[in-house]
C-alpha cells in the first residue's frame, strides 16, 4: 500500500526536468487532486459560508438558464482539454503542458461556474467571476489595444502571438472574453454581493497554493533549449509577458512564503478595483 508520504512525494512538483513532468502519470494525477481538493474546499466552504451569513438565494428569470448554461460550460471544459491535447499531439510535451493548464483559474471557472449553476450556489459562481476579473478584464484592454495599434499595453494576452500558438488554439481562447459577461447573465448579476468578494478571496488561495504544490514553473524539453512555459495560477512568477516594474512581485528573488503572499494579496487588491469599478457597475446597468 502507497503512504500518504509517498503520494504526497509524488505529487509534488519536482521541477522543469524531472522525469515525472514528461509522462502522462502525473499531470492527470494533478488535475484530478486539484479539481477534487478545490471542490471539497469550496463546497464545504460555501455550504459553511451561507449558514454563517444565513444567506438565501432566489430564482431570478435570468436564473432560470442556469442549468442549461451549467451544462454547455461543461461540455465547452471538455472539449477544452480535449481539443488541446489532441491539436498538440505531435508534441508530447506541449500535450502534456495542455493538462496542467487545465488547473489555471480561466479554466477552472468554467468547471466550477458550471457546478455552481447546476447545484444553485450562485456565491461559488459569484466568486469566480471576481476571481478571475482582473485578467478577464485586462484582456479587453490588451485585445482593443492590439487591433488599434497592434502591440497589447499590458501583457496578458500575448502568448496569443507566441511562434507555437496556433489559430485554433486562439479560437479556443475566446472563453476569457465571455466568462464574466456569461455567469453574469446566469446569476443576475453582482449588484452589491460584498459576500462574493470575500469568497473569491478563498476560491483563489487554494488555487494558487495547489498550483504551487503540484505544478512546474515549465517544462525542459530532453536535449534541447526549448521549455513549455506553465507557470500555472501565477504560482512562481508574475506572467512572464508583464513588464511593469511596479507590478514585479520576485524582484529580489523572495522565499516562496514571501512570494506568494505578495500575490496573493495583490491579486485580491486588483480583484476589488473590478469588483468596485467595473463588476458592480455593469451589475447596476444590465441587471
Amino acid at each position: 500500500m502507497i503512504s500518504p508520504q509517498t503520494s504526497f512525494g509524488y505529487l509534488s512538483q519536482g521541477g522543469p526536468s524531472h522525469y515525472k513532468h514528461k509522462s502522462w502519470k502525473h499531470p492527470f494525477l494533478v488535475v484530478l487532486v486539484h479539481y477534487g481538493l478545490v471542490a471539497c474546499f469550496l463546497l464545504k466552504g460555501h455550504d459553511y459560508f451561507r449558514e454563517l451569513k444565513d444567506i438565501e438565494y432566489e430564482q431570478t428569470v435570468e436564473a432560470r438558464h442556469a442549468k442549461e448554461i451549467g451544462v454547455f460550460l461543461i461540455f465547452y471544459f471538455l472539449l477544452l482539454l480535449c481539443y488541446r491535447v489532441l491539436l498538440n499531439r505531435s508534441d508530447k510535451i506541449q500535450q502534456i503542458g495542455c493538462v496542467y493548464e487545465c488547473t489555471w483559474l480561466c479554466n477552472s471557472s468554467l468547471f466550477f461556474g458550471a457546478i455552481g449553476l447546476l447545484t444553485g450556489r450562485h456565491l461559488l459562481v459569484q466568486a469566480h467571476m471576481i476571481t478571475v476579473s482582473i485578467d478577464q478584464v485586462l484582456w479587453y484592454v490588451d485585445l482593443a489595444g492590439y487591433a488599434i495599434f497592434r502591440k497589447f499595453p499590458v501583457g496578458v494576452a500575448k502568448y496569443l502571438t507566441w511562434p507555437n500558438t496556433t489559430i485554433f488554439t486562439n479560437i479556443t481562447c475566446t472563453h476569457h472574453v465571455w466568462t464574466i459577461p456569461l455567469l453574469m447573465y446566469a446569476t443576475d448579476g453582482l449588484k452589491n454581493n460584498h459576500d462574493a468578494y470575500t469568497f473569491s478571496a478563498f476560491v483563489m488561495t487554494v488555487s494558487v497554493l495547489l498550483s504551487r504544490w503540484m505544478t512546474p514553473f515549465y517544462i525542459q524539453y530532453e536535449k534541447k533549449s526549448e521549455t513549455k512555459y506553465l507557470n500555472v495560477n501565477l504560482s512562481h512568477e508574475l506572467w512572464k509577458d508583464i513588464k511593469f516594474s511596479a507590478l514585479q512581485i520576485q524582484h529580489d528573488n523572495p522565499s516562496t512564503p514571501v512570494y506568494l503572499f505578495r500575490l496573493l494579496w495583490r491579486w485580491q487588491l486588483f480583484n476589488g478595483i473590478m469588483y468596485l469599478l467595473v463588476l458592480r457597475p455593469l451589475s447596476s446597468v444590465w441587471f
